[in-house]
């Protein structure tokens, strides 16, 4: 999953004004990527029909079946699954240095 770092450097940044390791820091933001990931996959989830499942079921291994489900998604949703994240995470950076 390829996310841009620069989303979250004020994050990294106020944590880092804050007097935050940068071992808690990579937890926090490993903590937040699966929170994130959790709950497009959720959706992705919803999203998809009893055929794409199936589909997504029958893939040859994990990297086959991750390509499809993000293909799936694109296709379902209209829009790609790391820019929703990216979304996710824009979100999260502007609450956090707002808070």
């Amino acid at each position: 999953m390829i996310m841009n770092d620069q989303i979250l450097k004020p994050v990294y940044e106020k944590l880092k004004q804050t007097g935050t390791s940068d071992e808690e820091i990579a937890k926090i933001i490993a903590d937040l990527t699966q929170a994130a990931t959790v709950a497009l996959y959720k959706e992705a989830l919803d999203t998809f029909s009893d055929e794409d499942l199936k589909q997504i079921e029958d893939a040859p291994d994990d990297t086959a079946a991750n390509k499809l489900i993000v293909e799936l998604y694109a296709q379902r949703v209209g829009t790609a699954p790391t820019e929703l994240l990216n979304v996710f995470f824009q979100k999260f950076a502007e609450k956090f240095i707002e808070a």
